[in-house]
């Protein structure tokens, strides 16, 4: 019993247990790197901000199908061609868990967005409701279901490109180390001429790769690390490498020792010499990965996973090396060779001999065995074969990124999504009038070609939604205006000088009725003096030698009198109609006089105000053209009937959550979303 508490028995049972219950409580690791194999950004907040969007997209991903026509410009044909395939896919729905389908021909700002400027390239964007372990699988289904004759069709998304190119990553990294894990082998076995010190070797690389990977993935699980597939890889690869230079390490000591201790007393001593030597490099490494946890960087704040491989390793190669040196003594020299120092227990000293037989033909087999497998590596998994876009055998999502940069802009394949969240409504005037002005700042930003918002849905803005625009028309109507006044003013100018001439005129038909009347009347005297003349005549008798003349004839005179008795009679009548149409005529020239007074008065009084007007106008038209080449002018304002504008409820439809409080910016850049440029505008964004 008491030789199962020495150190070596301890070391082996400890990290025994600790290798199967990582085994025990290793999650599925391709299901787990699928889930980490994501752009980065930070997945459990895109997952709360789906959940919160609404519009039945909860737990969703997106597709982007690709109908492309390689000879030019679609025809109607395959434009209808297009058309007859989404519908049908649109009646699967379910088989496909197909959530929402955009088209080309649905809403207003989808024919601007779906559809290429040359005309030769459509898309559709498909919401599919499953995990991003089914995504190829549903992918390729889709790219089944959406083949067309003569029509280069491909279903894509940048996750799904992402996958597959961590995909191919993960198995360059998988022949990585397989590849390492030989040369390891040869090289460890060609220093210490053991076949034993290689397989040992393999044995701590083995518990500490599943040690490292278990304890990262749990770790992960449990406190939700900051963590990417890369990282996962660069762990192992850190374990990789540094489990052969401890081996080394701890092999050439106990190499140097003397033959007269036992293996256990150098293997303690070798074990804590050990750590004095390496705790002073390795731990401060640790220490500085760490501190990157607290990085916004994604990639720099998965260095933590390093630091785990890094304690794992010194935690685990030392102890277990002192194991097996306590273990095996001796025996780590098989088959032997006469670098290792003669010791009395070496039962396979005799066999050290193969090894010296023919030392340059054991290099040459080493270079046999390592050259080639460098040569297929460097050709296999060079810089441009693992970059899908450099490639010359693309899979389909890939083509179909490769069509989308094509025709809709570099950028397109690897949009920025801005999410903005507030406490109230964002479709109120303040809000909106934020969003807009956020979007113009974005917008200017080197390298970014476009922004898609609430407030330009299409990248471009809605002109009758901007203060300038709508100035524009108040001025034409205001233009319109001024000219209906002025002519207003010319109408009553010409009103007033027409009421003045009507009431003359009037005035003036009463005094020529009095002057006729007048004039009847001098007629009418005219004759009654001729009359009187007459009968004077005939009363006054004739004389001749002053003798009386003979009696006028009675008869005679009587006629002549009545006849001046009627003249008399007519002469007061046209008298009494002299005095009433004198009278009349004074009247009325009092009252038309009155009237014409006040109504010019009037005039007058209105005349003044529409010249106020006119000049007032005049200088509203002035200021509000001058406020629409302000920067007022350039601010969005939601118009009374907004809610007619199909563009505008397709953008709240489209970049609005349902509840109304969250709200996105789709920022669109110049270049592809792997380069330089790109990476110092999203630090600048």
């Amino acid at each position: 019993m008491r030789k199962l508490l020495k150190p070596k028995w301890l070391f082996l049972f400890f990290w025994g247990i600790v290798v199967l219950a990582s085994i025990v409580i290793l999650p599925n690791i391709t299901t787990f790197v699928n889930e980490q194999t994501t752009m980065p950004q930070n997945q459990r907040t895109t997952a709360k901000y789906q959940q919160q969007w609404g519009h039945g997209l909860a737990d969703t991903r997106s597709l982007t199908l690709v109908f492309s026509n390689p000879n030019g410009k679609l025809t109607k044909a395959q434009h209808r061609q297009i058309t007859k395939v989404l519908a049908k896919l649109n009646r699967k729905a379910d088989t496909y868990g197909l959530v929402q389908l955009r088209t080309a021909t649905g809403m207003t700002n989808d024919r601007q967005l779906l559809r290429s400027n040359d005309g030769s390239t459509e898309l559709a964007l498909a919401a599919v409701q499953t995990s991003r372990a089914d995504l190829p699988i549903i992918a390729n289904q889709l790219n089944n279901a959406i083949a067309a004759d003569g029509l280069t069709t491909s279903v894509t998304s940048s996750d799904l490109v992402y996958q597959q190119h961590v995909l191919r990553q993960g198995r360059a990294l998988l022949v990585v180390y397989l590849i390492g894990t030989v040369i390891t082998l040869i090289i460890l076995g060609l220093i210490f001429k053991s076949l034993l010190v290689p397989l040992l070797n393999l044995g701590c690389q083995a518990v500490t790769l599943i040690t490292t990977v278990s304890f990262i993935t749990n770790s992960h699980l449990a406190w939700h690390w900051p963590l990417t597939a890369s990282a996962l890889g660069l762990a192992g690869l850190v374990s990789l490498l540094l489990t052969p230079i401890l081996t080394w390490s701890f092999m050439r000591a106990y190499w140097r020792s003397a033959a007269d201790e036992t293996p256990e007393a150098v293997g303690l001593k070798i074990l804590t010499t050990h750590y004095r030597q390496w705790g002073l490099t390795i731990i401060p490494l640790m220490l500085i990965t760490l501190i990157a946890h607290w990085t916004a960087f994604i990639t720099l704040a998965s260095a933590w996973t390093i630091a785990v491989a890094l304690m794992i390793t010194l935690l685990a190669v030392p102890t277990l090396n002192d194991a097996f040196v306590g273990w095996l003594g001796d025996s780590l020299f098989w088959p032997g060779t006469n670098a290792w120092q003669p010791r009395s227990h070496n039962l396979w000293g005799q066999l050290s001999r193969f090894s010296h037989w023919q030392p340059a033909l054991g290099i040459v087999a080493s270079a046999l065995l390592i050259v080639p497998g460098i040569l297929s590596a460097n050709q296999q998994f060079a810089d441009d074969n693992l970059r899908p876009w450099q490639q010359a055998q693309l899979t389909n999502a890939e083509l179909g990124q490769q069509l989308v940069q094509a025709h809709f802009g570099t950028g397109a394949t690897g949009p920025i999504t801005i999410t903005l969240q507030g406490t109230q409504n964002l479709t109120n005037q303040r809000a909106l009038q934020t969003i807009d002005q956020l979007t113009r700042q974005l917008t200017a930003v080197p390298n970014v070609n476009r922004v898609i918002s609430v407030t330009r849905p299409t990248g471009q803005p809605i002109a009758s939604f901007y203060v300038n625009h709508q100035l524009s028309a108040i001025i034409i109507d205001l233009a319109g205006k001024q000219t209906s006044v002025a002519q207003l003013q010319r109408t009553l100018a010409s009103d007033q000088k027409k009421l003045k001439q009507a009431a003359t005129s009037k005035h003036t038909k009463s005094v020529d009725q009095l002057s006729d009347r007048i004039n009847d009347l001098a007629d009418l005297n005219d004759q009654l003096n001729g009359q009187l003349k007459t009968v004077d005549k005939l009363l006054t008798p004739s004389t001749d030698d002053e003798q009386p003349t003979k009696q006028a004839d009675s008869e005679q005179l009587h006629r002549a009198l009545s006849k001046l008795d009627r003249l008399t009679s007519r002469t007061t009548t046209a008298l009494d109609h002299v005095v009433s149409a004198q009278t009349a005529v004074a009247t009325e020239a009092g009252h038309v006089d009155q009237h014409v007074h006040r109504v010019t008065q009037s005039l007058k009084q209105t005349t003044a105000p529409f010249k106020t007007l006119l000049a007032s106008l005049a200088a509203t038209h002035s200021y509000l053209e001058s406020l629409a080449d302000s920067e007022v002018g350039r601010s969005f304002y939601l118009p009374a009937n907004a809610a007619t504008n199909q563009a505008y409820q397709n953008s709240l439809f489209t970049n609005v959550s349902s509840d109304s409080n969250m709200t996105q910016l789709t920022v669109l850049l110049k270049t592809a979303p792997g380069d330089q440029a790109s990476r110092q505008t999203l630090r600048q964004l």
